[in-house]
């Protein structure tokens, strides 16, 4: 029978592995929704590719600020 500290240890792990598996979808999203957001301005505004750049450059920033904000808390357990 497990007790509650044994719960609370699984609970702990769980949460860390959910967290690191976050990271590919976070590295992905970021750029992703600077690419839309960059077509979409450069469609409207007739830019060329100006805003694209930008904002894929920006997403990219973002997400591994977010990247590295994840791992020190997997780092920490959470």
């Amino acid at each position: 029978m497990d007790s509650p500290k044994d719960k609370n240890n699984d609970l702990k792990y769980l949460k860390v592995v959910l967290e690191a598996t976050s990271i590919p979808f976070v590295l992905l999203g970021g750029p992703m929704v600077g690419f839309f957001i960059g077509s979409f301005l450069d469609d409207k505004l007739g830019s060329g590719k100006v805003f694209l750049l930008i904002f894929v450059v920006l997403g990219f920033v973002a997400a591994i600020k977010e990247t590295i904000f994840i791992i020190k808390r997997v780092q920490k357990g959470v």
